[in-house]
């Protein structure tokens, strides 16, 4: 087995990423797809439907804690898994969203995620810091 990086230059559709295009021409199948740049709804939907034929053992998507600040209210702490789920009330999603428009982005790439049937694993992870972060 081997691993491949490709970068393709997001938001734009990976339909017109050349080394992504090379990649899916010469390969039917992959174990793992890890995906850290769809960031909304539209670039998952594209993701999905680009890899999906690939039929990855698993797509790992670097999502966001900020997922948590749209969704239902923990019934506990610390807060499991299971609390990232939007609102039913669409008044209170509403106000959530607004508040938060980033987690509203990465939740709505999540549940693209997951209606896609492909298998996945989703990191939540919390504040980010790297040498391009200007928060600290």
């Amino acid at each position: 087995d081997t691993t491949e990086t490709i970068v393709c230059n997001r938001p734009a559709p990976l339909s017109g990423c050349f080394e992504l295009q090379n990649f899916l021409a010469s390969h039917k199948k992959v174990r793992a797809v890890v995906d850290f740049t769809s960031s909304n709804r539209e670039l998952m939907e594209d993701a999905v439907s680009v890899l999906k034929d690939l039929e990855p053992e698993v797509y790992v998507f670097v999502s966001s804690a900020a997922v948590y600040d749209v969704s239902v209210e923990p019934e506990e702490v610390p807060v499991k898994e299971e609390a990232g789920v939007r609102p039913e009330d669409e008044a209170t999603r509403e106000i959530n969203n607004s508040q938060n428009d980033f987690g509203d982005k990465m939740l709505a790439a999540e549940e693209v995620l997951v209606a896609s049937g492909m298998p996945y694993v989703i990191l939540r992870c919390g504040d980010i810091i790297g040498p391009r972060d200007t928060t600290y």
